[in-house]
């Protein structure tokens, strides 16, 4: 978990190297959950729901999951505020989430230099794991929100016990969750495999 106290002094360390980019994806890791390949890819939708196509998709369509979040009004406006800026600074250029990922890691260095582990894009990821888990959805919900085909990819994503117990974000009604399996070995379903928005229903 990353705490509220160094998310804090995370920003400040953003504001002082005056790296809005780093800002706006920091923004979308800890609000969505989303994998650094899908924050240039979400599309922001009516009613304050966001489209989000899954970044791990295989040719066969047995990985990866597109989905449809509904946030909260604030979050839906940060959200759409922090792609629409990073899709300004880089547009569709390869390596923009990587040099940003480069670029956080600078600046932990500089903030914790004596800390052996250092929050990446990834740890809001996983922070949104435990967040999810503690505020009583169903497996097939937190997976589908995580963007996961399979429920048992949820065990490897945070700790129910490190979770406040709010729901941070749900799946937009209308949402089709077919997609998501109990096990790795169950058949998936072509329709999520193919899926492109926007939208659900």
């Amino acid at each position: 978990q990353i705490s509220d106290d160094d998310l804090n002094n995370l920003y400040g360390e953003v504001i002082d190297r005056k790296d809005m980019g780093l800002g706006a994806a920091i923004m979308l890791a800890k609000t969505t959950g989303v994998r650094p390949a899908e924050m240039l890819n979400i599309q922001c939708l009516s009613d304050n729901v966001i489209f989000v196509p899954g970044a791990k998709k295989t040719a066969a369509g047995d990985r990866g999951l597109d989905r449809y979040i509904e946030l909260t009004p604030q979050d839906w406006q940060n959200v759409r505020s922090s792609v629409k800026h990073l899709r300004s600074i880089d547009p569709g250029k390869a390596g923009t989430m990587r040099k940003l990922q480069d670029r956080l890691r600078t600046a932990t260095k500089a903030l914790w230099p004596r800390r052996k582990r250092l929050p990446t894009l990834y740890s809001f990821r996983y922070a949104m794991g435990s967040e999810l888990k503690a505020s009583g959805l169903s497996r097939r919900e937190v997976a589908y929100l995580m963007g996961h085909q399979s429920e048992q990819s949820v065990d490897r994503y945070g700790d129910r016990r490190s979770g406040s117990g709010k729901t941070p974000m749900k799946a937009a009604p209308g949402a089709d969750m077919s997609g998501v399996r109990v096990g790795y070995r169950e058949p998936f379903a072509p329709s999520q495999s193919s899926s492109s928005g926007p939208r659900p229903g």
